[in-house]
C-alpha cells in the first residue's frame, strides 16, 4: 500500500509537471503566432457618387483634419495659413502667420487633436506645439508643448510629418528620414519618447526609406499603418504604452528594384491615405503606377480592426486624401485635378 501511495503521488507530480510544461509551450506558440496574416480579398465594388462643395477660400489641404463638424485646413504656402471651416454654417475664420515673431511659425503643420474644439499647430524647427481652443469665432491660447530632442547639439527634434494626439500628454509622431522610418509615442509633458513601432518591414543597411513610406492613423487603442508602395496594411494594438502588431493585410513586395533604377513613375502607388473610425478602418487605395494617378479611380477599402474586409467603395475619380465623419456618414475628399476651391462629399450608408 505504501508503494502504491508513493506511486500515485509520483504520477500526480509527473502529470502536474507535464501540464505545466505543456501549457508553457502552448503559450510560447501563441506568442510566436499571434500576428494574424490576411490576404486581400476581392469584394464587389460599391459605386458611390460625390457632391462638389464650393468653398469660400483657397483649398489646398497640405494638412487637414475634422473635429466636431469643423474642417481644419492648413496651407503653409500662404498667410494666414490655417482655415477653420464650419461645414454646417458655411462660414470660416483664418489664423496664423508664417515667420519668427511672437505667435508666428516657421513651416507650420497641423496636429490631429482628439479633444473637441482643440487645435494643435506645431513647428519642428521651432520645437513647439501650440494648443489652442476654438471659441465661436476666435482662437484662445491654451499652452505650448515641446518635443523630445533628437539632435541635442542643435536642439532640434525629429522632423515629424504627422502628429496625432492620443491623450492629454501622449502624442504619436511619424517621421521619414532618408534611411529610417520612425513612429514614436511621445510624452510631451516630460519631453521623452515612451515607445516606438518596430516595423517588420524596414530598409536594409544602406537602403533608402522611400519604398517603405506609410501613413499612420489612430483611434482608441489601435493604430494602423498603410503603405504607399507596398500593398499592405498593418494593425497594431496600443496597450500599456506599447505597440503590438496584431494583423497584417496584404503582401511584402516593396518595389525597391524600381526605386533603385530611378523609375519612381513606374512604381505602383497602393495606399495614399488612412482613417481610423470607431469600429472600422477606411483605407484609400490607388492601385496604379505613379504616372497614371490622374486618370484612375480611387477606392476606399473598409476593414474591421480584426482584419475582416467589409466593403469597397469606388469613388469614381482620382482622390488623394480623405476624411471620414462617421456621425453624419460622410466622406470628404480632395482631388488635386479639380479647382482649388472644391471639396468632394460622399454620403455612405451604414453596413450594420
Amino acid at each position: 500500500m505504501v508503494n502504491k501511495s508513493i506511486l500515485l503521488k509520483s504520477l500526480h507530480i509527473y502529470f502536474f509537471i507535464y501540464a505545466m510544461i505543456f501549457c508553457g509551450c502552448q503559450h510560447t506558440i501563441k506568442v510566436q503566432n499571434e500576428v494574424k496574416e490576411c490576404t486581400k480579398g476581392d469584394l464587389k465594388n460599391e459605386t458611390i457618387h460625390s457632391v462638389a462643395i464650393k468653398l469660400p477660400f483657397l483649398f489646398y489641404p497640405e494638412r487637414w483634419c475634422l473635429n466636431d463638424s469643423k474642417l481644419y485646413v492648413l496651407n503653409s504656402r500662404i498667410n494666414p495659413f490655417l482655415t477653420i471651416y464650419n461645414l454646417q454654417e458655411n462660414s470660416y475664420i483664418q489664423y496664423g502667420n508664417i515667420g519668427q515673431g511672437p505667435k508666428e511659425f516657421i513651416v507650420p503643420s497641423l496636429c490631429e487633436m482628439k479633444e473637441p474644439e482643440k487645435i494643435g499647430i506645431y513647428s519642428n524647427s521651432m520645437n513647439k506645439l501650440d494648443v489652442l481652443h476654438f471659441n465661436s469665432d476666435s482662437l484662445l491660447y491654451v499652452k505650448t508643448l515641446h518635443f523630445p530632442l533628437w539632435n541635442k547639439q542643435r536642439g532640434i527634434p525629429k522632423a515629424y510629418t504627422r502628429l496625432i494626439q492620443y491623450n492629454d500628454s501622449l502624442f504619436i509622431g511619424t517621421s521619414f528620414m532618408p534611411k529610417e522610418i520612425s513612429v514614436e509615442l511621445m510624452n510631451l509633458k516630460t519631453e521623452k519618447v515612451v515607445n516606438s513601432v518596430n516595423f517588420p518591414l524596414k530598409p536594409k543597411e544602406g537602403e533608402y526609406s522611400r519604398p517603405y513610406e506609410c501613413k499612420i492613423a489612430t483611434e482608441m487603442n489601435f493604430i494602423v499603418a498603410a503603405y504607399r508602395y507596398i500593398n499592405r496594411l498593418e494593425i497594431y494594438k496600443l496597450s500599456d504604452q506599447k505597440f503590438q502588431l496584431n494583423t497584417i493585410i496584404g503582401d511584402a513586395n516593396n518595389q525597391y528594384d524600381l526605386y533603385r533604377l530611378n523609375k519612381d513613375n513606374e512604381m505602383i502607388l497602393h495606399y495614399s491615405d488612412i482613417v481610423c473610425g470607431k469600429n472600422q478602418i477606411y483605407a484609400l487605395y490607388r492601385g496604379v503606377k505613379e504616372k497614371e494617378l490622374s486618370s484612375a479611380n480611387s477606392k476606399i477599402e473598409v476593414y474591421s480592426y480584426d482584419g475582416t474586409h467589409l466593403r469597397t467603395f469606388d469613388l469614381g475619380r482620382s482622390i488623394e486624401k480623405i476624411l471620414v465623419d462617421e456621425s453624419s456618414m460622410r466622406i470628404y475628399a480632395f482631388d488635386r485635378n479639380e479647382e482649388k476651391d472644391i471639396v468632394f462629399c460622399y454620403a455612405i450608408e451604414s453596413n450594420t
